[in-house]
């Protein structure tokens, strides 16, 4: 189904946006090794798998003269910010639909604010955009992480909010089995079914799906020790709600070779999310 997906890609328009990003290796033992896919070095605003689906929503958005945009996404929803940035840069209106934000503001909820102050005036004409930029603009977009890798990995670990970024990848992935890791409630095939529908082409294999919190539930000390051990020892800064939970979960399973082989896990961005825990990270420090 690679080949499929790959044309699919070549007949949508896309931004001129950089959508290549590297791999480098993480842990090694004897069970096997574990690279780290760097999605996160996209974009700072529009950071990981988001930026690819931006790629392909944005330039058909352009193309089809949408008059604007209905943005949905929680008050802390890096997409709702990623998006609105945007179509600001891209002069297309937009209206925010986050719920109204209650003080004090912190994180993604103060930079939503902002960019609400601005919102165009709500038209009927406007395109709604659902939460994670889950359209079916989007869907090429998405498609491109997986033709970004190489399919020769025993085991490929994502995590997901909404699920859309998972879902796509199943369709590219035809030897790597796929671990997707739901740090949120997300309903994947019915994402799959839907995406199956567009491309014309069959279900893929179902990806192996673990809860690894209940819901958007508060980060416990375990996560916040290991995110402050990523950092301190492999320069990476994770997003405490998405990444330190699928790394802190990888790192585990592979210590315990449940993970034989080669892993690749995605590092899906989510840097804006940093910018609501300062008093967090002055714990770690204290």
């Amino acid at each position: 189904m690679r080949e499929s997906c790959q044309r699919f890609i070549d007949r949508h328009p896309f931004m001129p946006w950089p959508l290549r990003s590297r791999t480098h290796l993480l842990w090694k033992n004897s069970y096997g090794e574990v690279w780290v896919k760097r999605e996160d070095e996209l974009s700072f605003i529009s950071s990981g798998p988001k930026r690819r689906k931006h790629a392909s929503f944005f330039a058909m958005a352009l193309e089809m003269k949408v008059p604007g945009l209905k943005i949905a996404g929680s008050l802390f929803s890096n997409n709702s910010v990623a998006m609105a940035a945007s179509a600001r840069e891209l002069g297309i209106p937009f209206e925010m639909l986050s719920p109204k934000a209650k003080s004090p503001l912190k994180g993604n909820a103060l930079l939503n604010a902002m960019m609400s102050q601005t919102a165009a005036v709500p038209s009927d004409t406007f395109v709604t955009v659902p939460e994670g930029a889950n359209h079916p603009w989007s869907l090429a977009g998405a498609l491109t992480l997986g033709l970004d890798l190489e399919d020769d990995y025993d085991q490929i670990v994502c995590d997901a909010g909404t699920g859309y970024t998972a879902a796509a990848l199943s369709f590219t992935l035809e030897r790597s089995s796929l671990i997707t890791l739901k740090v949120a409630p997300a309903d994947l095939h019915l994402l799959t079914k839907d995406i199956s529908k567009q491309l014309n082409l069959p279900m893929p294999p179902p990806s192996r799906e673990i809860p690894v919190s209940s819901g958007l539930s508060p980060i416990g000390k375990r996560e916040w020790l290991f995110f402050k051990d990523i950092w301190q020892n492999h320069g990476l800064l994770l997003d405490p709600i998405y990444t330190a939970r699928s790394f802190l979960w990888t790192k585990q399973n592979f210590d315990q070779g449940q993970l034989p082989g080669k892993t690749l896990l995605l590092h899906t961005g989510g840097g804006l999310s940093l910018l609501g825990f300062e008093e967090e990270f002055k714990k770690l420090i204290s």
